[in-house]
């Protein structure tokens, strides 16, 4: 997954010594800009973690990720999730300008930074999100399929490491379920159910943000993930969710926003000011 995934291939903006990231100011940023929270001269001087935003705001309670823990798959899982959790150490970037503004001007106040980053401290400091969540999906896949004696299932995954399109992944999956996915539901375990669903169908789709071999890389590996699950070799990699649908959205959503995470608060000295009209011109390159 890393040769596929590699930094490279995601068009981050760099120079000799530093990779660029950009950051719409949310809501929470935007609020601690206004109180000068995070300002010092009239410069943003930080960008605070929701953990440290939790904190203040509940100061006899213990939040779920303290500051001085490491990060952790269920960490990341948390903060990117749909109903994400609001206590994290993590801060969202992602290295295109043209993402940034969408959120920026469909959703927030049209401000931003761009964080500078030195290559020395990419993959400790700043973590490509999907890659690292598609590690540890990858992990817990070939650990099953290591352990797996059962023939027909094992031509499946053979036949979806051929495979050489979605539409040829989605069909081989598709057979197994025998079930029409226009249909609204999922199918976890041994058990066919309607609510939340995810149809199978729409596990294995093309991205505008990643390319053909991403994309074939990505699809692969959750249609082993649903084979596996559905025939009950494949427990829930996040433990304390009922299955792998929501760990696999998760992906998705990292994806689509090409999302870098910041591990812990930004400093001053890794923060650039940057104008929406500065942004505009960014996304063109």
């Amino acid at each position: 997954m890393k040769t596929v995934f590699n930094l490279n291939s995601f068009n981050v903006i760099k120079d000799e010594k530093y990779y660029y990231f950009f950051r719409a100011l949310n809501k929470e940023d935007n609020k601690d800009l206004e109180e000068g929270k995070i300002t010092k001269n009239g410069k943003i001087i930080k960008i605070r973690t929701d953990t440290q935003r939790w904190k203040e705001n509940n100061k006899n309670l213990k939040p779920r990720y303290d500051e001085n823990v490491k990060n952790s798959l269920e960490q990341m899982y948390d903060h990117i999730k749909p109903k994400f959790c609001r206590c994290t150490n993590c801060i969202s970037l992602s290295c295109d300008a043209s993402i940034s503004i969408h959120y920026g001007r469909d959703f927030y106040k049209d401000r931003y930074v761009m964080i500078k980053i030195k290559k020395e401290e990419m993959g400790n400091k700043v973590i490509n999100a999907g890659l690292y969540l598609l590690n540890y999906i990858e992990e817990a896949v070939n650990n099953e399929i290591r352990l797996l004696k059962n023939i027909e299932l094992l031509n499946k995954l053979n036949q979806i490491n051929k495979a050489t399109s979605a539409k040829n992944i989605a069909n081989i999956v598709i057979k197994e379920y025998n079930l029409n996915t226009c249909t609204n539901g999922k199918y976890t375990g041994m058990k066919f159910i309607k609510e939340d669903f995810y149809p199978i169908k729409n596990r294995f789709t093309n991205y505008n943000t990643l390319n053909k071999e991403q994309t074939l890389a990505k699809n692969k590996l959750f249609a082993k993930v649903t084979l596996l699950e559905k025939n009950g070799y494949l427990s829930p990699i996040i433990n304390y969710t009922k299955n792998n649908i929501n760990l696999l959205r998760t992906v998705d959503n990292a994806f689509a926003s090409l999302e870098f995470i910041h591990y812990g608060e930004i400093k001053k000295d890794e923060i650039i000011e940057i104008t929406s009209e500065e942004m505009d011109k960014l996304s063109k390159i």
